[in-house]
């Protein structure tokens, strides 16, 4: 079921267009940017997008530049195990 849910999501998101997926990219990215969390955050912990995800470049620049400490997951292919990144 979980992966049916997956799918799902997916084909919907590859069928917006492309100014459709910047609008909400712009408006997903404006509320976290704006959230009383991210202002008061030292450290954040955020995945880096990819294909028709939403857009993170933006806000892991912007954590960036404030100085904050950004985390990123990476999964390493040989073997299920997920190490966490300090950019």
């Amino acid at each position: 079921m979980k992966e049916a849910v997956r799918t799902s999501i997916l084909k919907k998101r590859k069928a917006l267009s492309p100014a459709r997926r910047t609008a909400f990219n712009t408006k997903i990215r404006t509320c976290f940017l704006q959230s009383a969390l991210f202002k008061k955050a030292r450290t954040i912990f955020i995945y880096v997008s990819k294909e028709v995800e939403v857009d993170t470049i933006a806000i892991i620049a912007k954590a960036l530049k404030l100085n904050k400490r950004v985390v990123v997951p990476k999964m390493h292919s040989s073997k299920p195990e997920l190490h966490l990144i300090h950019l």
